[in-house]
């Protein structure tokens, strides 16, 4: 969840040639010399700025006839197009919706809209892998409020190290209650801090997380009666917390699978033995 890899950009210019050609060689649109030009210096804006939108990136100087052009070049990212490659590319260095860290990566979504942003509708690095749940969700959100953006994955400086990302959890009624928080740390930015707040909220993560925290959880249940009969309370605590540094190198120290299993380690009630009852056990 929240950053990616930078995908490379080297071959951007021979991208966006193949985007404009068909396989046979012909021209779909020609871009004159000082166009290429002009469109390299927005993709040199682009990392300039990291990603935030201004009005030099929307390419005001250029004629509509490019500006359609640009965007139609889209369609040869798509999975049967010219550029389908870079799709792939982008889709498996993802690999879990960035968003939501839930679903597989399976949609490319354009962090600066194709429709305001033409020019950057084939720029890798406009373009992000999520799922099609919190794609649907971001596509109808403009960015103009810069505390309502999605946080952009390939440069905001969210932090690795310290967890922002933490699990409230009870035993309650039978069942575990786990209610997910961001936490405004000091190596989270005021502005940083409302974006991903913001976005947690857009994509329905905490409408989303329950029944994957059960079915997360239900894999660990004969481990953890395993460790309980064997060594008690401290025994559970140990393979969860061992399951927590695990999924933290897999995933981060701000997924919610490494973030739930730091926080069951730490609640002594559920692993004294009151884990049994909502993961469905049998005393023996």
């Amino acid at each position: 969840m929240w950053k990616l890899p930078q995908p490379t950009i080297d071959q951007v210019m021979s991208e966006l040639y193949t985007a404009m050609t068909y396989k046979d060689g012909k021209l779909k649109y020609k871009l004159s010399p000082s166009e290429k030009a002009d469109i390299q210096e927005i993709y040199d804006e682009y990392e300039s700025v990291k990603g935030l939108g201004n009005a030099k990136l929307k390419g005001p100087a250029f004629t509509k006839e490019t500006l359609a052009a640009m965007e139609a070049s889209y369609g040869e990212v798509q999975q049967v197009g010219r550029l389908s490659k870079l799709r792939q590319s982008l889709l498996l260095n993802a690999g879990t919706c960035p968003c939501c860290g839930i679903l597989p990566a399976d949609e490319l979504d354009h962090h600066l809209p194709k429709v305001d942003f033409k020019l950057l509708s084939i720029y890798p690095r406009n373009l992000v892998a999520l799922c099609h749940k919190c794609n649907n969700k971001k596509r109808t959100v403009d960015g103009i409020d810069e505390n309502k953006r999605f946080i952009h994955v390939y440069y905001d400086n969210v932090p690795v190290d310290v967890q922002f990302l933490f699990a409230q959890i009870l035993i309650k009624g039978g069942g575990l209650v786990v209610r997910y928080e961001v936490k405004k740390i000091a190596e989270l930015s005021e502005l940083l801090y409302k974006q991903i707040t913001f976005q947690t909220e857009r994509v329905n993560f905490h409408g989303r997380i329950d029944p994957e925290v059960n079915i997360y959880l239900s894999s660990f249940a004969a481990s953890l009666q395993l460790a309980y009969e064997g060594f008690g309370k401290a025994g559970v605590e140990i393979t969860l917390k061992r399951s927590a540094e695990h999924a933290q190198k897999i995933f981060g120290l701000n997924h919610w699978r490494t973030v739930l299993l730091f926080g069951l380690a730490a609640y002594g009630d559920f692993c004294d033995g009151g884990f049994y009852e909502p993961l469905k056990l049998v005393r023996l």
